[in-house]
């Protein structure tokens, strides 16, 4: 299939690009007006520099890849929807409900599908979660805490991710992860959530939204704990502490998805039961990447993201950050 780059402000879209390029498709080039991101993509593949969006249309790609500017995504979402080309992006897929709308709109009218890098499902620490949970290892789910505090690296970030309107903020922005991984770990549906968010506390970026917290209520029962924060200190070997706890009736495991510094570099997870002490897991590989799934999803195939998954994780996102409270230093 042929595929281009239509916006790219952010590097997760070079995982999409890498693949889609190793399973030996053919790439008609990068189209963007700003940022330099997108000439080191172009560069490193040996991929076409396109000047216009013209360009990009007459090329006539079937699938698009995006990473803009998190605000204006729906533009993009919404002229591939116009010329029938389907599309992957990074995450968020908007920032608005506004937005949602309209994109869902598109997608409805046009059969487009619309597809989103939610890379956590592709996990092996967090494959081998569900697979303990749907073997009945852990028996039945009674929490899930998902936390994921990150560096700020604010030298290396362009100014639009420390605004609210152009970035989405941290729930929007990271816990997008987290609300699909709720609803397919417990196969059940948002019932009620409720949170904080805070902005201001960082020194020089007063409008930053750099904490949130939020609890969340399944329609079965589960509830769930979720933070994100941009406060991971500047030494800390990775990005982040990015962990996941799912506790059930018999038993608890935790997934470490940057692994732990000093004792275990690569992602693990740990398993403690009733009967056994706390054992180290192997990870389980996913049988295909996020674009070879998409794909599959293209091909009327069963997937392990679906679009509807998209939809109903990125609607639960942006009602939680639309309804929480805001505390201002």
């Amino acid at each position: 299939m042929k595929f281009g780059v239509y916006g790219c402000r952010h590097f997760h879209l070079e995982m999409a690009v890498d693949e889609m390029l190793k399973l030996g498709h053919e790439c008609i080039g990068i189209y963007e007006p700003e940022g330099p991101l997108a000439r080191k993509l172009a560069e490193k593949y040996s991929l076409a520099w396109l000047e216009t969006e013209e360009q990009f249309f007459q090329a006539q790609p079937e699938i698009a890849l995006c990473s803009s500017i998190n605000h204006e995504k729906v533009k993009q979402i919404e002229a591939c929807c116009a010329h029938g080309i389907h599309i992957m992006l990074d995450k968020p897929l908007v920032t608005s409900l506004e937005e949602y709308e309209r994109v869902l709109e598109a997608s409805i009218t046009s059969g487009t599908k619309i597809g989103l890098m939610l890379t956590e499902r592709f996990s092996p620490p967090v494959r081998r979660i569900k697979q303990l949970i749907d073997d009945g290892t852990l028996g039945d789910v009674v929490s899930l805490v998902f936390s994921k505090p990150h560096k700020l690296t604010p030298e290396t970030r362009e100014s639009w991710h420390f605004d609210k309107v152009q970035n989405g903020g941290p729930i929007v922005d990271l816990m997008i992860h987290d609300f699909d991984l709720i609803r397919w770990l417990t196969g059940s549906e948002v019932s009620k959530t409720m949170g904080m968010m805070k902005v201001g506390d960082r020194e020089g970026y007063p409008d930053l939204y750099d904490d949130a917290r939020l609890l969340v209520q399944m329609e079965n029962g589960v509830t769930a704990t979720m933070m994100a924060d941009w406060w991971t200190p500047a030494a800390y070997p990775c990005f982040g502490d990015e962990r996941i706890v799912c506790t059930g009736t018999k038993g608890r495991c935790v997934a470490y998805l940057t692994g732990e510094p000093q004792l275990h570099p690569e992602p693990f997870l740990t398993l403690s039961t009733e009967t056994d002490r706390e054992d180290i897991l192997p990870p389980l590989p996913a049988s295909r990447g996020l674009m070879e799934d998409f794909l599959e999803q293209l091909a009327g195939r069963p997937s392990i993201v679906t679009q509807d998954d998209v939809f109903k994780a990125t609607y639960e996102t942006l009602a939680a950050d639309h309804t929480v409270q805001v505390i201002r230093k």
